[in-house]
């Protein structure tokens, strides 16, 4: 394995976490606007 494809794999990763970060937090501000609003 090379060195750019361990780069790519760690960006990858990070992209990743993000991602599912906003998602998750996203999913939880509309529950709790939901429970707000019930």
């Amino acid at each position: 394995m090379s060195e750019f494809d361990l780069e790519e794999m760690r960006w990858n990763c990070e992209m990743a976490r993000l991602w599912i970060q906003g998602h998750f937090d996203q999913y939880k501000y509309s529950e709790y606007k939901r429970n707000k609003e019930a």
